[in-house]
């Protein structure tokens, strides 16, 4: 995008696999790089002023699809799905907006320096205190908003045509998600994941 406030790459690798008629397999493994200078953080009070607070965030976003498809014969079938997904995203060069239509993303933000902002970490996390004019004095804060999602949703299905026009299916699905330690990199997510059912 101009100034390159938004940029996006995605890297797909892609396998299908069909040793005989009755069996086929496709993986399929997909990252993808985002950076945006102005994702919405929190909105603050400073005195009778709104402090609408962006950051620019870093997120990369790890996902594999397995599907196994297998025919014993025209009447009963198996299936598989598989997807393990792990999102991280890490922000920084904190700032709130000044003037919204301003044509430039330099002239639409302020930079918190390093004289107004500090991070401090307590029992629930670390928690960015800002202190604006620079009078010693915290004006407001906002929860450091890093964040690592991981997920896995799998599901198998088994088709039995038992008569012409007459089918049964049997369903087994499962889904999980969690959160990791958003210090971890991407592939630590993997390894260390935390599931709630």
């Amino acid at each position: 995008s101009d100034e390159n406030v938004f940029t996006r790459n995605r890297y797909v690798f892609r396998l299908n696999y069909q040793p005989f008629d009755s069996f086929s397999m496709s993986l399929e493994n997909a990252l993808n790089k985002a950076e945006n200078k102005t994702q919405y953080v929190a909105t603050r009070d400073f005195g009778n002023k709104k402090r609408y607070i962006l950051g620019n965030i870093e997120n990369d976003t790890w996902s594999t699809t397995l599907r196994l498809n297998y025919s014993l014969n025209p009447n009963f079938s198996v299936q598989f799905y598989g997807q393990p997904f792990i999102s991280r995203g890490r922000y920084s060069n904190f700032n709130y907006v000044n003037n919204p239509i301003a044509a430039s993303f330099s002239d639409r933000v302020n930079f918190y320096n390093s004289n107004q902002i500090s991070e401090a970490a307590n029992t629930s996390g670390s928690i960015y205190t800002i202190d604006e004019n620079i009078d010693n004095i915290a004006d407001y804060s906002f929860r450091k908003p890093d964040f690592s999602f991981v997920q896995l949703q799998t599901n198998l299905v088994v088709r039995w045509e038992y008569i012409p026009g007459s089918e049964l299916f049997f369903v087994w699905a499962r889904g999980s998600s969690g959160s990791q330690d958003f210090n971890d990199s991407l592939t630590d997510s993997v390894d260390n994941q935390i599931f709630d059912v």
